[in-house]
C-alpha cells in the first residue's frame, strides 16, 4: 500500500517506510505487503498444478483457484493464513507459513478455504497499511488502485474492496512497476523534457472500477481485528519455539526485539 506526499511523513511507531520519489519534492511512504502474491503462486505450484497434470487438464490452474475460492464464504470458514505480518521498518519479524482453522472435515472445499485465506490475508495486510497511512497522513483515500499480477482476477479485487470498504480501479496496465520505469527511461532518453509529461502521454487508462460490497463489509469488520490477533500470535510462537518464519527481510534486526 503505497502514498504520495509533499512532505515526508516519518512514522514514530517505524511501521510504513518513507522514500524519495523520483519526481522532486515529493516522496513515497509505503506499508509493503511482500509475499502475499507470491503465497497464491506457491498455492498454485504445491496444489493446483500438479491435480490439474494428473488430470491431464489444459484448465487455468488460477481460474480453477479462483472458482473454488468463490465457492468458499466470507472468512474462508474460518480459516486463516499467516503469509505475512505488517511492515515494522526497524524489526520486521514474520510468522511460520500457516494454515490456522482449517476444516479436516469438510475436504472437498478445503482448497477453495486456502486459496480464500490466502487472498483474504493479503487485503488483511492491505488494510492494515492504508489505515496506518491514513493516520500518518491525515488523509482518507476513498478510491484505491490495484496492479500487479494479483489484480488481473476478479475474485481477490473484490476481496480488498470489501476488507477495505473502498473502490477499487483497475488499471488497462497491469504491471504499473514497469509502466514508471518506461516513463523514467522515456524523459532520461530525451522523448519528454519532465516525468509529468510522460505520464500524460502514458499513463494507463482504467479498465474496471470494483465497489465493496455493503454485506461483505460488515461481515469482514470483525475478521480484521481476529486475523491481526492470529498473525501476531503465529509470529511469536515461531520466535518462541524457532520456527522457521515465511521469509527473513534483509537488515531487520534478530527476534530478541
Amino acid at each position: 500500500m503505497t502514498i504520495l506526499s509533499d512532505d515526508a511523513l516519518i512514522d514514530p511507531a517505524f511501521g510504513p517506510r518513507t522514500l524519495c520519489h523520483a519526481r522532486s519534492g515529493e516522496w513515497m511512504v509505503e506499508g509493503i505487503g511482500f509475499l502475499s502474491g507470491f503465497a497464491l503462486r506457491w498455492v498454485r505450484d504445491a496444489f493446483f498444478e500438479p491435480l490439474l497434470k494428473l488430470a491431464q487438464s489444459d484448465l487455468d490452474a488460477f481460474a480453477l483457484i479462483e472458482k473454488l475460492a468463490q465457492d468458499v464464504p466470507v472468512g474462508a470458514a474460518g480459516t486463516i493464513a499467516a503469509t505475512a505480518c505488517p511492515m515494522q521498518s526497524d524489526a520486521w519479524r514474520q510468522p511460520p507459513l500457516s494454515f490456522l482453522g482449517l476444516d479436516l472435515n469438510a475436504p472437498g472445499r478445503a482448497l477453495g478455504q486456502v486459496a480464500r485465506s490466502v487472498m483474504e490475508a493479503g487485503a488483511f495486510l492491505a488494510n492494515h497499511h492504508l489505515e496506518k497511512l491514513e493516520a500518518l497522513s491525515g488523509q482518507r483515500y476513498d478510491t484505491l488502485q490495484f496492479t500487479g499480477g494479483s489484480s488481473q482476477g476478479t475474485l481477490w479485487p473484490q476481496i480488498v474492496a470489501d476488507v477495505t470498504g473502498r473502490e477499487i480501479e483497475i488499471p488497462e496496465v497491469k504491471e504499473t512497476t514497469a509502466l514508471g520505469c518506461a516513463m523514467l527511461a522515456a524523459v532520461g532518453a530525451g522523448l519528454f523534457a519532465t516525468i509529468d509529461e510522460a505520464v500524460d502521454a502514458m499513463a494507463s487508462p482504467i479498465e474496471r472500477r470494483v465497489v465493496p460490497n455493503p454485506e461483505n463489509v460488515a461481515l469482514y469488520q470483525p475478521l480484521k481485528t481476529r486475523w491481526s490477533e492470529v498473525i501476531g500470535g503465529v509470529r511469536d510462537l515461531g520466535d518462541a519455539t524457532g520456527l522457521e518464519p515465511i521469509w527473513r527481510p534483509a537488515g531487520a534486526r534478530n527476534t530478541e526485539l
